[in-house]
């Protein structure tokens, strides 16, 4: 059974980077479209899917965990990640930083 790592963070915070920089290592599966236009799998796919890599790597799509969406199912998906021992990579970057940098894509 593989161990899943789950990234979130706000919009323009580095997750798709970070997400990105996990193809480079080894029995790995990163759950992400390559490419430009790529993005995210919803949280309950990323929660029922199977590998046979040691690791799967996932990144947040909202509404999910920690997210800038809060709904009834965050609840939902806490109980599922303590349930399932996933790990949650959380990144942080400065809002000011952010803002300087997003070219209009947060509001």
């Amino acid at each position: 059974m593989s161990k899943k790592i789950f990234i979130t963070g706000c919009a323009k915070s580095g997750t798709t980077l970070l997400l990105r920089m996990c193809y480079a290592f080894e029995d790995t599966e990163v759950l992400y479209h390559r490419g430009f236009d790529g993005h995210e799998l919803p949280f309950k796919d990323f929660i029922n899917y199977k590998s046979d890599k040691k690791f799967v790597i996932g990144k947040r799509h909202p509404p999910a965990l920690l997210s800038n969406v809060l709904t009834k199912e965050l609840d939902n998906q806490y109980d599922v990640v303590k349930e399932k021992d996933i790990a949650i990579i959380n990144v942080v970057r400065d809002g000011r930083d952010v803002v300087l940098s997003d070219g209009n894509y947060v509001k």
